[in-house]
């Protein structure tokens, strides 16, 4: 299915990433950017369709009580 420098790539950035989620403060920068910007499509989705506007706020609650749930010491 993949070529084998698309595997070779894959397995890198893999590396990288596992590597820096060992860091907090990187773990966390990254988590604020994402649902930062996963809340920034809230106002463009409502712009072009009122249902997707309406899925995106679904799956963002959906996010952030994932990330509750993650966070919550169990």
């Amino acid at each position: 299915m993949y070529s084998e420098d698309h595997a070779d790539l894959k397995e890198v950035v893999d590396g990288l990433i596992k590597d820096a989620y060992n860091f907090l403060a990187i773990h966390v920068s990254y988590i604020i950017v994402f649902y930062a910007a996963l809340f920034s499509m809230i106002g463009v989705s409502f712009e072009k369709n009122r249902k997707m506007g309406s899925a995106v706020i679904v799956t963002f609650v959906i996010l952030i009580g994932c990330l509750i749930y993650y966070l919550l010491p169990f």
